[in-house]
């Protein structure tokens, strides 16, 4: 968990740096392209593959992926990046809520959503249309991990994600 959040904020940064420099539609594109070539060649399988629930499950959530990376670079040129990463986090944390009732994950779910409502708080700036962005962005990140889960549930060739990336 500790290595994804660095991993995010990582991302984050070095997102909110190429904007000074470049248009978000730019940064949107080269992360997408990049995302895409990483998932291309890390998954060790073809990319030919009969077209059929499996791969269109596959494919939809490479490119939900894709506008939630868009969503993402559009928001971030708006809000500022703590802010930014906690509204698209809201996504993964909704995703874990069904499931397994437990009291350990209701509380780890409940201490997440108090970090959350917290760091909202305290960090003011952005306008409106960055957060719509950031919320579209969670929205997009809770449908593509959804559809992701059920694709590899059914053994959906990994490649076609980077596939839809790139559509």
């Amino acid at each position: 968990m500790a290595v994804a959040a660095v991993l995010l904020y990582t991302g984050a940064s070095i997102t909110v740096r190429m904007l000074d420099e470049l248009r978000p539609v730019t940064v949107a594109a080269v992360e997408v392209v990049f995302a895409a070539v990483v998932v291309l060649a890390t998954s060790g399988r073809s990319i030919h593959h009969r077209p059929d629930r499996r791969a269109l499950l596959a494919t939809a959530s490479g490119l939900l992926a894709a506008g939630a990376v868009w969503c993402v670079v559009a928001g971030l040129a708006r809000v500022p990046i703590g802010r930014s990463i906690v509204i698209v986090s809201i996504g993964p944390l909704l995703l874990a809520l069904p499931g397994d009732r437990s009291w350990r994950r209701l509380g780890t779910v409940l201490v997440a959503s108090l970090g959350v409502a917290l760091l909202l708080g305290t960090e003011t700036g952005g306008d409106a249309r960055g957060v719509a962005f950031l919320a579209a962005a969670a929205t997009l990140t809770l449908l593509c991990l959804t559809l992701l889960g059920r694709a590899s549930r059914h053994g959906a060739p990994m490649p076609l994600v980077g596939v839809g990336l790139l559509v």
